[in-house]
């Protein structure tokens, strides 16, 4: 004998409800096919008509039922959830006058390749010239960039190395 639970005052006849996957692993470990059909009989039954069900004639030793407490449980906390949301829905959101519902104000920061900032390093920061003197300002001296101005005779002697 199955009787009706009326859980949720607003649900109405034919109503969804969410059918996890862990429900399907539980039902499945259910060895025997008789039994097997009960349950997801009852837990369709239970999650859109909200009809309570009698495992008594199928299940004597009550493995069904400690399985469907834990599915019913599931059922109900989703269910409630899903409720609350549909009220507060309902409500409308925001008032006008409140800053928070103006979604159109509110400053997203822009980033982009171009204008992202890179940080500051010791690699940013160093200029080596030819001559090797390390400009730590940025300055370039123009006058040390080019070895072809550069007075020395002797090929073997670099500016870099010296003799």
């Amino acid at each position: 004998m199955a009787t009706t639970v009326n859980t949720f005052a607003e649900t109405k006849d034919g109503d969804s409800f969410v059918f996890y996957p862990t429900f399907l692993t539980s039902i499945e470990a259910i060895k025997n096919t008789e039994m097997r059909l009960a349950m997801f009989e009852a837990v369709a039954n239970y999650g859109v008509y909200g009809v309570l069900p009698d495992f008594t004639e199928t299940d004597p030793n009550g493995l069904l039922d400690a399985i469907f407490s834990q599915i019913r449980y599931a059922i109900d906390e989703a269910k409630a959830k899903r409720l609350t949301n549909r009220r507060n829905g309902n409500k409308g959101g925001a008032p006008k006058g409140n800053t928070n519902s103006c979604k159109n104000n509110r400053k997203q920061p822009k980033t982009t390749e171009n204008n992202r900032k890179q940080p500051k390093t010791r690699k940013n920061n160093l200029n080596v010239n030819v001559n090797g003197d390390v400009n730590v300002n940025g300055d370039v001296n123009e006058d040390n960039l080019c070895l072809e101005n550069n007075t020395k005779e002797s090929s073997d002697e670099s500016p870099l190395n010296p003799p």
